[in-house]
């Protein structure tokens, strides 16, 4: 079950900014519980509620430069915070 939380994580959040994430939290929160819900369904499960309790930053040291998504996020990262 873990990796379809996940999945559904990952799908809603390749579609948004972080900056984005945290200004509509509300419209994230929906299109996770709406995803899952799809797949939970499926198994006989109802999912009744999803919060998004943090967003935190990944450090830079875990960066891998040579990833293109990786190299972009961390551009822009820097761009807006060069003292990371």
């Amino acid at each position: 079950m873990e990796g379809k939380f996940v999945d559904a994580l990952r799908s809603v959040t390749a579609e948004i900014t972080m900056e984005e994430l945290h200004k509509q939290r509300g419209d994230f929160v929906q299109k996770v519980h709406t995803v899952v819900s799809e797949d939970l369904l499926k198994n006989g499960l109802e999912l009744e509620t999803v919060s998004l309790t943090g967003l935190d930053q990944t450090s830079r040291n875990f960066f891998n430069p040579v990833l293109r998504l990786t190299s972009i996020d961390f551009y822009r990262a820097f761009l807006r915070f060069p003292k990371l």
